[in-house]
């Protein structure tokens, strides 16, 4: 065959030599010698194909030499007990001198015999020993099937090779063999071993010589028994992880003398790597993980325990609840065994971490195992739930300290299950949790204003249980003192009155009723009322709502205290009227519970303290306490603008006082002061009640009052008091109020005086409109009262006449009214021609483009008419006439009427 293929190789180069040649003789391009060749080749296919298929034998020849060449499987012998010795020796001898294929099929098939077998793989453990530990040097073959078959015989006939004696020096061994095994995982980055069922295979072979192995591990085997499990701990498969995890957790507690060092490269494999199989991504892995590190913590050093404690308790926020169902088996076992007695408290906070769970299923066992670890620590305990309150009880102040550490935590899912422990620890403790209420209230109060609203929201539920459970006593002086304190943020004192809003809710009434006045007061004061934002001021209606839901009975005996709280929130909210709105339907309720129908009978019934109170300088004659930001005058207005008016008249007097005492001149009060009180009577003489009761008090009012604050002065404060006051007037001249003092003078004198400037303000038609109508109403107070005069007649006209041409249809209406009444009340004394100027002056508008003026006009002209009719006939003929006279005629009247005036002159 090489003479064959040597002479076809000179047939070729012969060929390719006098192609060149031929290419150089014949001037041959290149290209052309190409297709040649190139044509050549393929009739040379072409001619082969063709006697392949003229000589079937060829394929049929050539496929029997194909299977002659590949090895046959090696076919299960039968073994039988006696001629076991036989097969074994046989098959060794293969192992130890046979060729590759030969190891190969030897090795497959002592472990197939043996494992189809085992009693048979126990005799040739017994038995054969000397010549099966032939197969220890086999781990190290260069062919993986060699190795991963030489493992599985391995550990078949091992276990029975060390019970029979049959082996001299077991030490020796397990030492030979894990050392031969280490080799395999020996690597930096990955194991030598690429296979990945013979790395299985080699790691239970480990295991199962650990667990045959009749005495105590030698030392000089534990080194590189760790170095395996830890390489195996790293290993990419699953099933390797978990058998280098069984192998640790039998070593060591087969008692090997592990080093330190050795420890912590076990527990870094095992648990804290990256790649560690607690990380895993399969289930079945990390659990076989974490119950090794339940077997081996007991044992571990005790310095290990720290790093022990923080790695278990991320388990629980592991996405599959039997991870954390075996969590709680494990921190139950070491609590039974008495693992770690300095980590108690913490084993015991796993155990409600556990209790706060999601999952129903795991916080139910997490309970029973709190309870039988409770039971071994108080046997003589009545039940399990008072077993458990003395464990926690005893352990408290460590509990809450690493409670209160895990709710600071970076990690939002740590500070809310750090939350939810302290609601199941707060159920344990009970009342025994009072004596760390500030601390507590602190932790409730941050985690309340958590970023994340899951945390927050936990928060508020831990809240309600801490109130359920902690006695009112300990924690309302807390909460009112950290409420009161004027140093915290705003974003501080919310989430405070969102937790005391929490804990309101599920207090027990009778802890809570003696503690209501204190904490009502809390409540009101000013730093979470008018000093406050909207933000605060909701929260603080929160928590007056949860007391009403919560203390019905006891706020029927405490209304008083409860209504000035909501009335002083309802005072420094007074420029949000969707929270004022909130806070009405919050005194509707407690309205409901005193049996009052309305909120206004509410205001009413607490009117009298509350009003004696506010006003109580007046009595005493002290100088008037009220400022800008001054609370008790915004607590006054809303006082007097919701409660019901009749209940408000006994205080009128005391109110009109205050009001005089402020806008008097010389007094000193800011002018927004002033306008406020002026504001505050204005609304109170839109209720009839008042009106009336305002009668007999009207010259002190119309004095006191509305002279002071009528006054011209310049700024746009004033003004607006100005208006406000101008307005009371208008109510109360409306209401017939002056009726009383209409025989003095001076009183209509300080009415005209008053809206001398405001009736004739161009930039404020409102102002002009009241003060035409405040003119009109004194006419017909005066003429009622029989003290009308013509002289304050002609001395109000001219200011009525002249709003007839404002631009205004409102205004022209107001001063028509008034002119009404200056018809309905016209004295005989009124000279004839004023009669008639006043008369021509409405014929001019009897033509306004408005037909509601056009209206107004006919009424006040028909009442004109009892007055005067001649002077009506006269200016109607007139009117006429000049309504349909030509323009000749026109010139001829002008010209007439010129003559008349001259001779007028003349005379």
């Amino acid at each position: 065959m090489l003479r064959s293929l040597v002479g076809s190789e000179m047939c070729i180069r012969d060929r390719y030599q006098r192609r060149v040649r031929g290419v150089r003789d014949s001037k041959m391009s290149i290209d052309e010698l190409f297709a040649e060749l190139k044509e050549e080749d393929a009739r040379s296919r072409r001619a082969k194909n063709q006697r392949s298929r003229a000589d079937p034998t060829s394929s049929i020849n050539r496929t029997v030499v194909q299977h002659q060449q590949e090895p046959q499987p090696a076919q299960t012998t039968e073994v039988t007990p006696e001629g076991l010795a036989h097969f074994v020796r046989r098959e060794m001898r293969s192992v130890v001198s046979g060729s590759l294929s030969e190891r190969r099929n030897s090795l497959k098939q002592i472990s197939a015999i043996f494992s189809e077998d085992a009693e048979l793989a126990r005799l040739a453990g017994e038995r054969c020993w000397d010549e099966l530990k032939t197969l220890v040097p086999a781990l190290s073959d260069s062919n993986s099937t060699c190795r991963e078959h030489a493992a599985r015989a391995l550990s078949l006939v091992i276990p029975s090779a060390l019970n029979s004696g049959g082996i001299v020096d077991s030490a020796q061994l397990f030492t030979t063999v894990v050392g031969e095994i280490e080799g395999r995982f020996a690597g930096d980055k990955s194991p030598s071993e690429d296979i990945e069922e013979v790395r299985i295979q080699l790691m239970a072979t480990v295991q199962t010589m650990l667990e045959a192995m009749p005495a105590q591990l030698p030392e000089e085997s534990v080194g590189p028994l760790v170095g395996t499990a830890t390489a195996a701990c790293l290993d990419a498969c699953p099933e390797v992880k978990k058998a280098g995890c069984t192998c640790s957790a039998t070593a060591i507690c087969a008692g090997a003398d592990v080093q330190n060092q050795d420890w912590e490269k076990l527990l870094q494999a095992i648990a804290y790597h990256t790649d560690s199989p607690a990380g895993h991504q399969h289930f079945k892995v990390r659990e076989t993980a974490l119950r090794t590190v339940g077997k081996l913590m007991p044992l571990a050093p005790a310095d290990s325990w720290d790093e022990m404690i923080k790695f278990i308790k991320k388990i629980h926020f592991d996405r599959h609840p039997k991870m954390r169902h075996s969590l709680l088996d494990v921190v139950l076992g070491w609590l039974l065994q008495g693992a770690a007695a300095q980590y108690v408290p913490s084993m015991l906070i796993q155990l409600m971490m556990g209790e706060a769970d999601d999952v129903e299923d795991v916080s139910e066992y997490a309970e029973g195992v709190m309870a039988r670890a409770a039971l071994a620590v108080f046997p003589d305990a009545t039940d399990p739930l008072e077993a458990v309150e003395r464990f926690v009880v005893g352990e408290l102040p460590k509990l809450l300290d690493e409670v209160f550490l895990d709710m600071t935590e970076w990690r939002a899912v740590t500070r809310k299950k750090g939350t939810q422990t302290l609601g199941v620890l707060a159920r344990y403790a009970g009342e025994n949790l009072g004596s760390n209420a500030k601390q507590t209230l602190n932790a409730l109060y941050k985690i309340c204003r958590d970023d994340d609203d899951t945390v927050a929201a936990v928060g508020f539920t831990t809240a309600e249980i801490v109130g359920e459970v902690v006695p009112a006593s300990c924690w309302v002086p807390v909460a009112v003192d950290d409420l009161t304190n004027g140093s915290f943020q705003e974003s501080f004192r919310i989430s405070h009155l969102q937790v005391v809003s929490s804990l309101l809710a599920t207090s027990s009434p009778e802890d809570l009723s003696p503690l209501l006045p204190q904490l009502l007061v809390a409540l009101r004061s000013s730093v979470l009322t008018f000093e406050a934002s909207a933000l605060v001021h909701h929260q603080v209606l929160d928590c007056i709502s949860s007391m009403l839901e919560n203390l019905e009975a006891e706020v029927v005996t405490d209304a008083e205290n409860f209504f000035e709280t909501a009335m002083t929130l309802r005072a420094a909210a007074v420029e949000n009227p969707a929270l004022c709105q909130e806070i009405d339907a919050t005194c509707l309720e407690l309205a409901e519970l005193l049996q009052l129908p309305s909120v206004a009978a509410l205001y009413g019934a607490c009117a009298a303290p509350c009003i004696g109170r506010l006003l109580d300088w007046v009595d005493l004659k002290e100088p008037c306490p009220w400022e800008v930001d001054s609370p008790a005058l915004s607590k006054l207005e809303a006082m007097l603008l919701l409660a019901d008016p009749t209940s408000l008249v006994p205080f009128l007097g005391t109110i009109l006082k205050a009001v005089a005492t402020v806008v008097e001149l010389g007094s000193g009060k800011d002018q927004e002061v002033q306008l406020r009180v002026v504001m505050m009577l204005t609304a109170l003489s839109s209720e009839g009640p008042i009106c009336q009761a305002l009668k007999p008090m009207y010259a002190t009012a119309l004095f006191d009052v509305v002279k002071p604050a009528a006054k011209w002065f310049s700024g746009r404060m004033v003004e607006r008091k100005r208006e406000a006051a101008i307005e009371f007037l208008r109510r109360t001249l409306t209401a017939d109020c002056m009726s009383q003092i209409v025989e003095d003078e001076y009183a209509a004198e300080v009415v005209i005086q008053a809206v001398e400037h405001g009736i004739d303000d161009d930039w404020n038609p409102e102002l002009r409109r009241c003060s035409t109508i405040c003119l009109g109403e004194l006419i017909a107070s005066l003429g009622r009262g029989k003290t009308l005069t013509s002289a304050l007649l002609l001395q109000v006209w001219p200011s009525i006449s002249k709003r007839l041409d404002d631009k205004l249809d409102e205004v022209r209406i107001s001063a028509l009214v008034g002119l009404a009444y200056y018809f309905d009340f016209m004295l005989d004394d009124i000279p004839q021609d004023h009669i008639e100027t006043t008369i021509s002056v409405l014929m001019v508008h009897l033509d306004d483009p408005s037909p509601d003026i056009r209206q107004y006009v006919a009424q006040v002209l028909q009442r004109a008419t009892e007055v005067s009719p001649r002077c009506i006939i006269t200016a109607v003929s007139y009117t006429h006439l000049r309504a349909h006279e030509t323009p000749e005629h026109l010139v001829c009247r002008l010209l007439l009427e010129k003559k008349k005036k001259n001779s007028n002159k003349q005379s």
